[in-house]
């Protein structure tokens, strides 16, 4: 029987593995050009909708949980249990207040959160699927590292030896492609309009931004005097993305959205993306 804590790491290796796939195939099935009804969806407008999702997924799981929480306490003291609208009001007060100091420290790995998303969407725009995920356990190590520096956590010998071989694993990856490459050798997997470039920068700007974001994300939550729950710091957290994203949108993809639309491209793949990376 597996631990809670293997069922985790478990879900979270499925989630990762599958969003990987479906941005792939909805960025590039139809990459041959056959689709004439125009550009391929907004990855913006994709960020975004994951954004609203989280929002209402941390708001459903804050309601649950602190209304099993206040039936847990009545259940023991044999008092009567509020209303659900007076339990509403309690729970999503304090998950609108964004303007208090704690929450404004958010907008940092909200601002890196967003920039990671877009760029996994450019990253496995022009690299294969399986570059891609070996170049992305970079984020391992930068964590790590970004973990000891900020958190002040210590780290064993074994994990530095572990981060040390995943190091030499990545470059040993990339030295490989440079010298297949060199002796003129053709991968058939590297499609002609792909940037293998462009996709390597992207995928390794955002592993030190889903690094940072991750560790200043806990940074932050140790260090807050409220005792504010994790999903409400996470309605703060996707709030602020969503503002930031909106942005993006209106200063980066707005001729686009006004020609085809805010939603264009989108069909079930995109949907599955937008509740994989949500």
């Amino acid at each position: 029987m597996l631990s809670a804590k293997n069922t985790s790491l478990l879900a979270g290796m499925l989630q990762q593995a599958a969003l990987v796939l479906i941005i792939r195939y909805s960025k590039t099935k139809n990459a041959d050009g056959d689709d004439s009804s125009g550009p391929s969806y907004l990855n913006s407008v994709a960020v975004a909708s994951a954004e609203v999702f989280k929002l209402c997924l941390a708001l459903v799981l804050e309601i649950i949980t602190t209304r099993k929480h206040a039936e847990s306490q009545n259940a023991g003291s044999q008092r009567k249990g509020d209303g659900i609208v007076s339990h509403l009001g309690r729970t999503i007060r304090p998950m609108l207040i964004c303007s208090d100091k704690e929450s404004v420290k958010l907008t940092v790995p909200a601002l890196m959160y967003l920039i990671q998303n877009n760029l996994l969407f450019v990253a496995l725009a022009n690299l294969s699927v399986g570059i891609f995920q070996v170049t992305n356990q970079g984020k391992l190590l930068t964590t790590a590292l970004l973990s000891r520096i900020m958190l002040k956590k210590r780290l064993s010998c074994m994990q530095y030896l572990s981060v040390a071989l995943l190091g030499s694993g990545v470059a040993f990856i990339h030295l490989s492609e440079h010298w297949a490459k060199a002796e003129g050798a053709t991968r058939p997997e590297v499609e002609k309009d792909q940037n293998q470039i462009l996709g390597l920068t992207a995928v390794l700007i955002s592993c030190f931004t889903s690094s940072f974001s991750g560790v200043y994300f806990e940074f932050v939550l140790k260090k807050s005097p409220s005792q504010l729950s994790v999903h409400c710091r996470n309605f703060h957290l996707a709030s602020w993305s969503l503002l930031l994203a909106f942005v993006h949108i209106l200063s980066h993809d707005f001729e686009q959205v006004k020609e085809y639309g805010l939603f264009h491209g989108f069909d079930s793949w995109v949907v599955l993306v937008v509740i994989n990376q949500g």
